[in-house]
């Protein structure tokens, strides 16, 4: 998804370079890949649960194409899925509250959160790392975000072959 959000994102913006400097002819074309990018990227922010920007992406569509149906159901879409994320938030709260109360009002309750303090005690070895476990964590990091990039690159390079 990151990938997908990258490569879009190059190909609007080498769009939008061209739609400054091309002939009349194939400014709309660009609009229409730009378009197109955007709610490509939108869908991949939706996934990585970056609403926000998911929004404004096609918000940004359907500013150029008010009739854009691609855009118009991904608002309602990211509506949805805000609108039932504060109803999953508010339903979590109630029942935190609800056990806090019991936690503290109770013996049994206090008792139970005695017993998950000893249970759930980590030991310093299981949390420190050692170097070498610290080297190879990085460097697997590092392999995995060059790979990401590398995927992007070829994203755009596909995407200028169709633009031309």
């Amino acid at each position: 998804r990151s990938s997908a959000v990258l490569g879009c994102s190059i190909t609007i913006t080498l769009c939008e370079h061209l739609k400054e400097s091309t002939a009349s002819p194939y400014v709309a074309l660009l609009d229409s890949l730009i378009g197109k990018a955007r709610v490509i990227r939108s869908r991949a922010f939706i996934g990585r649960n970056m609403l926000r920007n998911a929004i404004i992406d096609a918000k940004k569509v359907t500013s150029q194409d008010p009739n854009d149906k691609d855009a118009l159901k991904l608002i309602s879409e990211i509506k949805a899925i805000e609108a039932r994320s504060k109803l999953l938030d508010k339903k979590i709260s109630r029942e935190v509250c609800r056990w806090v109360k019991k936690a503290t009002t109770t013996s049994e309750g206090a008792a139970a959160i005695e017993r998950m303090d000893e249970e759930s005690s980590v030991s310093d070895s299981e949390t420190n790392l050692s170097e070498a476990e610290y080297r190879q964590s990085f460097v697997a990091w590092m392999c995995r975000k060059t790979f990401m990039e590398i995927g992007a690159v070829i994203a755009f390079v596909v995407a200028m072959w169709v633009i031309y």
